[in-house]
């Protein structure tokens, strides 16, 4: 996140689906003291376009991954946010706030699905519904971070940040990245499947676009 990239999400990419019981994980690894590092998986981005300095890249693959760390992150600056401001401040600029002069209010554009939960809470605003999973997976987090004492969570901010690693696949606008696409989501079950078709159709609405 360091430097100027945004993140869009494309339109072939599925609605956040991620349960409660799918964080919880997450969350004991993210408070666990000397815990070992936390593998997520793979990111795979495509540029999209540059303006400027500024690179915008498509979440080819990896978006709900990402975004549910990023709703910890999130969760974790709010409960940071009296007794560790500075702190708070710094993670939000590193994560959430485009750069002056960059496009948009946000370095992740996420999916119009998505949008409205997931900005409200990365602007520290009343979420607009508590029972979408991103706002579900906020609310279970900032309970579980708030629990603990408070001289502990730079620790918790620094495990979530430098110990929960993905590895990232970037490509150029040249670069066809619907083999990488498939070969991440293999199989028959219904997301896979729905995720191949949108692809498809976003694959031959860009090509002439």
């Amino acid at each position: 996140y360091e430097g100027g990239v945004i993140y869009v999400t494309p339109s072939f990419q599925r609605s956040y689906t991620y349960q409660e019981n799918s964080v919880k994980p997450l969350i004991e690894s993210a408070v666990m003291e000397n815990g070992m590092p936390h593998f997520l998986g793979p990111i795979v981005t495509r540029v999209l376009d540059q303006e400027g300095s500024f690179e915008k890249a498509l979440l080819i693959d990896g978006n709900q991954r990402l975004i549910t760390l990023l709703m910890l992150l999130i969760a974790l600056r709010d409960v940071m946010e009296k007794d560790h401001p500075q702190e708070a401040l710094g993670l939000h600029t590193l994560c959430f706030a485009a750069p002056k002069g960059a496009p948009g209010t946000f370095k992740n554009i996420v999916s119009r699905h998505d949008r409205a939960v997931f900005e409200a809470a990365a602007s520290a605003t009343p979420l607009p519904e508590t029972n979408h999973p991103l706002a579900k997976v906020y609310l279970q987090s900032h309970k579980a971070f708030a629990e603990i004492p408070a001289k502990r969570h730079p620790q918790i901010l620094e495990r979530l940040l430098c110990d929960f690693t993905f590895v990232v696949f970037a490509m150029t606008t040249e670069d066809d990245p619907y083999p990488i696409f498939k070969l991440f989501n293999p199989g028959e079950e219904e997301a896979a499947r729905v995720g191949r078709d949108s692809y498809r159709e976003y694959a031959v609405s860009y090509t002439h676009l």
